[in-house]
C-alpha cells in the first residue's frame, strides 16, 4: 500500500520527521472534512478574522 504513489515510500514513519507527518495527515482530513461540511455561505461558514 505504500508503494502505490510515486515517492511515498520515501516518507518518514518514525521519529520526529514521522510524528509530523503522520500529523499533518490527519489535520489535512480534518480541514477537508470540515471544508466540506462548513461551505454553506451564511449559514455554517466561518470568518477568518477569527483567526487573525
Amino acid at each position: 500500500p505504500i508503494f502505490d504513489r510515486h515517492h511515498h515510500h520515501r516518507f518518514a514513519l518514525f521519529g520526529y520527521q514521522g510524528a509530523l507527518r503522520v500529523l499533518t495527515t490527519i489535520l489535512d482530513k480534518i480541514f477537508d472534512k470540515l471544508d466540506r461540511e462548513t461551505s454553506e455561505t451564511g449559514v455554517t461558514d466561518y470568518s477568518y478574522d477569527l483567526t487573525r
